[in-house]
C-alpha cells in the first residue's frame, strides 16, 4: 500500500513539474492572450467613377450589388486608342457602414468625379483551437498550427467567389500558422 501511495506521488510530481516543453493548451493560451483575435478582415475595392477594360466589372462587384453594397450604374465608354468603359460605383448606406479604411487621397476621372480605392470589412475572425507544435529547440522557439474561423460575413465578402458555381463559397475554418519564442520568462509570443 505504501509503495502504490508512494508511486502516485511520484507520477504526479513528474507530470506538475514544467520541463519547457510546449503543449497544445499553452499555446493555446499564449495565443489567446496575446491580442491577435478576435480581428477583422478587410478587402480593398475602389468605387466612385471606375474605369475598367471590359464592358462588365468584376464578378464579386456585382455580388457587393445583390448583397446591397453597392448600385452600380453603366455610363459608357472613353478613350482614343485604347477602349475603357466607365461605371458610377455608388456606396450605399449598407455599404458604409463596413467601410474601414477610406482613401484620402481619391484620384479625379475628369469632370466626371472621383475614384476611392478604400478598404471594406469581409468578416470576422476568431481563433478556435490550437492544432500541433513544432519546436525547434536550437532557435528557442516553436512553430504553432491553430485553426481560425470566420463569422459575421459582410456583402464585401468576396475572396473564394467561385465563378464556375457564381456563388460566393464562405470557408469558415482556415488552417494557419504562427511562431512562439522561449524567453527566460517561458514561452511567448514575442522575441
Amino acid at each position: 500500500m505504501i509503495r502504490y501511495c508512494l508511486s502516485i506521488v511520484s507520477v504526479c510530481t513528474l507530470l506538475s513539474c514544467d520541463d519547457g516543453k510546449l503543449t497544445t493548451r499553452k499555446a493555446e493560451s499564449l495565443i489567446r492572450e496575446s491580442g491577435m483575435y478576435p480581428r477583422t478582415e478587410t478587402a480593398e475595392f475602389e468605387y466612385g467613377i471606375v474605369g475598367y477594360q471590359y464592358d462588365s466589372l468584376p464578378p464579386a462587384y456585382y455580388k457587393v450589388q445583390e448583397n446591397g453594397g453597392f448600385k452600380i450604374t453603366p455610363m459608357g465608354t472613353t478613350g482614343l486608342f485604347t477602349k475603357s468603359y466607365v461605371f458610377n460605383v455608388e456606396l450605399t448606406d449598407l455599404g458604409r457602414s463596413f467601410l474601414e479604411e477610406e482613401d484620402k487621397q481619391p484620384t479625379q476621372q475628369g469632370n466626371k468625379g472621383f475614384l476611392y480605392r478604400s478598404r471594406f470589412k469581409t468578416c470576422d475572425v476568431s481563433f478556435e483551437k490550437a492544432e500541433s507544435v513544432y519546436e525547434l529547440p536550437a532557435f528557442n522557439s516553436a512553430e504553432v498550427t491553430y485553426t481560425a474561423k470566420r463569422h459575421n460575413f459582410t456583402p464585401f465578402w468576396y475572396k473564394h467567389f467561385d465563378e464556375m458555381e457564381h456563388r460566393i463559397r464562405k470557408d469558415t475554418i482556415d488552417q494557419r500558422k504562427t511562431a512562439l519564442f522561449k524567453t527566460d520568462k517561458g514561452w511567448s509570443t514575442k522575441k
